[in-house]
């Protein structure tokens, strides 16, 4: 929107991207322009818990694999790192950021977890929060690959697997 001095208001399309055009009327003394600016870029983080034998006291675990794959779904993205999967630090987490190609872009985010031997999966969760703060959960039941779907540039992934030592 640009708001003339004489109070006239023109509305101009959104424009996505690093440069724009207005043309100032001659008869303009003074022109207001609002830009805003927002990321262009989503985390994912994948976060690996560990009980004890009764399935209680979650601590988190190191070296464990955990993926997430993502597809456009609208315009393009790309990840970073590009592996679709990697080994949990020792704080349990493992992470990539979702670059997109401009703010109306969407994509689908796939998370899963490797098994490893002795263990079974207990619970999981993802938190998708947007950018205006608004979230949305989805129960993850079991380590296969769950689908998380109109990921937007601005949006934090977080997700939990929560496994146990097997009986």
């Amino acid at each position: 929107t640009v708001t003339y001095l004489d109070g006239t208001v023109e509305n101009l399309d959104q424009v996505n991207g690093r440069s724009g055009k207005i043309t100032i009327p001659s008869t303009g003394d003074a022109v207001r322009c609002v830009f805003r600016n927002s990321p262009l870029t989503a985390n994912v983080t994948i976060h690996k818990d560990v009980t004890d034998g009764n399935g209680e006291n979650p601590t988190a675990r190191g070296g464990w694999t955990v993926g997430a794959t993502s597809s456009a779904t609208t315009g393009t993205v790309t990840k970073d790192p590009t592996a679709n999967s990697q080994q949990t630090s020792s704080t349990g987490n493992a992470s990539w950021k979702l670059k997109f190609n401009s703010y109306n872009d969407r994509a689908t985010v796939n998370v899963s977890e490797a098994m490893q031997s002795g263990y079974e999966f207990k619970s999981g969760q993802c938190v998708v929060t947007r950018l205006d703060g608004t979230k949305a959960t989805t129960e993850l039941s079991g380590p296969n690959s769950t689908a998380l779907t109109g990921v937007a540039p601005g949006d934090s992934v977080d997700c939990t697997y929560v496994n146990k030592p097997a009986p």
